[in-house]
């Protein structure tokens, strides 16, 4: 690869050493990031839940927020959860 130089001419960019040669240590630098996604998801999908079931209303500009939305919420937050749950358990 190449990039500008200062004069504008093309000079060789040099490579940027990888993680991935010293083994698993790339995947064990994203299993505390993906269990905190996990967890802010979770969080979320909780926390949809709970207006749920207690039926708290929210409005926004003058519109009524339906608990539509918070079901809608609740299934996507769970899922991503999950999903991310699912990557941080995940063997290379």
């Amino acid at each position: 690869m190449f990039g500008l130089g200062g004069c504008g001419h093309m000079a060789p960019i040099p490579p940027i050493p990888s993680l991935c040669a010293k083994g698993d240590i790339r995947m064990a630098g994203r299993r505390p990031l993906f269990i905190v996604g996990a967890l802010v998801f979770l969080l979320l999908a909780a926390a949809c839940l709970y207006r749920l079931l207690v039926g708290l209303p929210i409005t926004i500009g003058g519109h009524m927020i339906g608990q539509t939305v918070s079901f809608f919420g609740f299934v996507i937050f769970l899922a991503i959860s999950l999903i991310l749950f699912r990557g941080a358990s995940a063997r290379d």
